[in-house]
């Protein structure tokens, strides 16, 4: 684990946004959510996805579902 809690994929995920918010790969608007707390919501999300036994979808469809859904919220 990081110093600050954070898991290593969320460090990574959290690179990966600050990246796209500087590059305007992810549009800059005056209320975007900082990097971490990105990171943090696919992380979560992404766990609730492993962990539930709740959809008849495999897991991979329902993520590949979250991150399309959370990408376009951003970039719109």
């Amino acid at each position: 684990m990081e110093k600050n809690g954070a898991l290593p994929i969320q460090k990574v995920v959290k690179d990966i946004i600050t990246q796209a918010y500087a590059t305007g790969e992810l549009p800059a608007f005056a209320h975007r959510p900082p990097p971490h707390t990105v990171a943090d919501t696919i992380f979560i999300s992404a766990t609730a996805i492993l962990f539930a036994d709740a959809s008849v979808k495999p897991n991979s469809e329902n993520l590949v579902a979250l991150l399309s859904v959370f990408s376009r919220g951003l970039a719109n």
